[in-house]
């Protein structure tokens, strides 16, 4: 991001004042977003799709 911002402001004046206001949306978006620290939790196996379901329910019942 920073070589980004110097790329695209060759001014010292512009490309700080960019910075902060990138760096401080950042940080308010952190602070506001109230995700929990640490791992994520795994994510669910998928469930079969109902075609898959309906052949197992075909072979329980028979």
């Amino acid at each position: 991001m920073i070589e980004g911002l110097q790329l695209a402001y060759q001014n010292d004046e512009a490309l700080l004042e960019h910075g902060m206001t990138l760096f401080d949306s950042l940080y308010r978006s952190f602070e506001q977003s109230g995700r929990a620290t640490g791992p994520r939790v795994a994510a669910r196996p998928k469930r079969p799709a109902a075609s898959a379901r309906e052949r197992r329910r075909g072979k329980k019942d028979g």
